[in-house]
């Protein structure tokens, strides 16, 4: 049975008529909510509905061109967990701190742009950000850029992204034993964070973020200068590593930097190379 709403913009009055798909709906039974962005010129409206297309939030967000700086604010944490789930959230953060550059895909630039603010804030890390156009321009960017991309670009941009982790921001994540392994301490992080008061949980994640932001920086480091990294040499750099860390930061390099470590010694994630 299909189902539809009709939903009026609080910002420009424009009423909006949506089905979602048997994919959306599937997503949301999932999460809890999922959203569909509409574009009304200089703003874009955000509408969330659960599996029985029932809207339950509506978020107008100010539209961004060319390259970007902070002007909407950022979602809460809260409001990526509720949008994306925990588990994409996490998905999300991992991907954001990585060492290389990253392009942010939707089928709307606002929203890409505006999740980048929500990741910027949440971890303190400051990454250039650029709407992505035309096929020259992400190539002027530095290494560690994120790039906000429409969807429908992708294909046109596609052979010129070499080395850049893409992620689309809208699609549904559903995480193997791989992934809910890799993410397991940074799923920790959000719940934590979550039970914290605003001043507390901003502190607490800029704490926790900076040392994994720290991690990576340190293992993309060894590896470029040694070709090899394991537990020992890294611990020499950061101090002792928790339990769950090096298996953070394999999946990291594994799914955001393309580095495929092997698995050695009883420790887990004990050694990686080229």
């Amino acid at each position: 049975m299909s189902v539809s709403f009709r939903v009026r913009c609080p910002r420009c009055g424009r009423v909006e008529e949506y089905e979602p798909g048997e994919e959306e709906l599937k997503a949301a039974e999932e999460r809890g909510v999922v959203s569909v962005s509409f574009f009304h010129g200089d703003h874009t409206f955000v509408v969330f509905f659960d599996k029985s297309g029932l809207v339950r939030r509506l978020s107008v967000i100010k539209a961004a061109g060319g390259t970007v700086a902070a002007s909407t604010k950022a979602f809460l944490l809260e409001e990526i967990c509720t949008l994306f789930g925990r588990e994409k959230a996490a998905y999300l953060l991992s991907a954001f701190l990585y060492h290389g550059r990253l392009a942010l895909i939707s089928s709307s630039t606002d929203l890409a742009f505006k999740t980048y603010q929500a990741l910027k804030e949440l971890s303190g890390l400051e990454r250039p950000a650029l709407v992505v156009e035309e096929l020259g321009s992400a190539e002027e960017l530095p290494e560690n850029a994120v790039l906000i991309m429409d969807r429908k670009a992708l294909a046109n941009l596609a052979n010129r992204l070499e080395g850049t982790a893409l992620v689309d921001i809208e699609a549904p994540f559903r995480p193997g034993r791989k992934e809910k392994r890799g993410l397991k301490m940074i799923l920790n992080i959000i719940e934590q964070a979550l039970h914290l008061g605003e001043e507390g949980r901003r502190l607490f994640l800029r704490e926790k973020l900076g040392r994994m932001r720290n991690l990576v920086e340190k293992a993309v480091e060894l590896l470029d200068k040694k070709g090899i990294l394991n537990e020992d040499l890294l611990e020499r750099e950061v101090g002792r590593l928790e339990k769950e860390e090096p298996r953070w930061l394999y999946y990291v390099l594994s799914e955001f930097g393309g580095v495929e470590p092997a698995k050695l010694g009883a420790r887990g994630v004990r050694e990686f190379s080229l």
